[in-house]
């Protein structure tokens, strides 16, 4: 008879998975700060003309010179934007109607600028959307509605901007944003025990994205179009997933940083240093008078004021 260890079943113990959902989106209140995030664009970047071309239902826009961006310290170049009707994430429950979705051409940054539909205005918005707009017919090849006939493709055309096109006019480096990487979360195991085994959640390599708070109004016009030429597209089709989110609230437009009032500093003096200050005050008084006395007498001030006595005394005897 021999004795055997307990045997058991081995279980299976899977971590949450760290993740936002896409159907709820992303809010402030379900993010970390960012207190080290720097976002800075070229201003000088500016494109004059654009290709326009059609993926499935995506917009593909190629400007002549690519626009540059630094995102804490590392410069990206976005030779490839994307215009997708509507917007591939909420943000505080609202979903924007269409997104500028901009490629770095490494694949190591992303930048999504939201576009919501407005009836009335002259924004920089409504301009930049129009040029493209402009261009689109959803019953013709040249409009990128339909595919070309003898190459079954997507046709591309050139579109002229105008030199001011950028997507600075859209955004500034001073706006609220969100950020985290754009990756696949995949399971691996963190702890195996005999009867027991833990698993985990790790993301792999992807794209830093930066989602702007607050949709840029262009017109409604133009999103309508935008809509009837290429449709709608999937979430799932621009991002992976929202992992760690993390929120930089940005300075609003026209401001300055507000400056700390600083008050000035109060003296207290309690009763036993007004006392000490007294007394050493006296004794310097005293230290003076000592050292005029002495001065004094060196200068022969005393034989002066002998001599002037002894005058008055005598001129008294005169008068009397």
């Amino acid at each position: 008879m021999g004795g055997g260890g307990s045997k058991c079943t081995k279980q299976d113990h899977i971590d949450a998975k760290p993740s936002v959902d896409m159907n709820v989106g992303i809010t402030v209140a379900g993010s970390q700060g960012c207190k080290e995030c720097t976002l800075t664009f070229s201003q000088q970047n500016t494109a004059s003309a654009v290709t326009v071309t059609r993926k499935v239902n995506t917009l593909i826009i190629r400007p002549f010179s690519p626009f540059t961006v630094t995102f804490n310290g590392q410069q990206a170049a976005f030779t490839e934007l994307r215009l997708l009707h509507p917007g591939p994430l909420r943000v505080e429950g609202v979903q924007a109607d269409a997104a500028l979705q901009c490629i770095d051409e490494h694949n190591a940054l992303m930048l999504i600028i939201p576009l919501a539909s407005s009836s009335g205005g002259t924004g920089s918005g409504f301009g930049f959307l129009n040029a493209i707009s402009a261009n689109l017919d959803a019953a013709t090849s040249a409009g990128l509605g339909i595919v070309n006939k003898d190459t079954s493709e997507y046709e591309q055309i050139t579109v002229n901007t105008g030199q001011d096109w950028s997507i600075t006019n859209l955004v500034a480096e001073t706006d609220p944003y969100f950020t985290w990487v754009n990756s696949e979360l995949v399971q691996y195991v963190r702890l195996d025990l005999p009867c027991d085994r833990y698993l985990g959640w790790k993301s792999t390599p992807g794209a830093q994205v930066i989602y702007f708070q607050n949709p840029v109004k262009v017109s409604s016009a133009d999103i309508d179009k935008l809509n009837a030429t290429v449709g709608a597209v999937l979430p799932t089709d621009v991002l992976s997933t929202v992992t760690n989110p993390l929120y930089v609230a940005g300075t609003p437009r026209g401001c300055s940083p507000e400056l700390p009032k600083l008050n000035p500093p109060s003296i207290h003096m309690d009763s036993k240093f007004l006392e000490f200050l007294s007394y050493f005050v006296s004794i310097c008084c005293i230290l003076l008078g000592v050292v005029g006395a002495i001065a004094f007498l060196n200068s022969g001030g005393l034989k002066w004021f002998g001599d002037g006595l002894i005058r008055l005394w005598k001129r008294g005897e005169g008068r009397a």
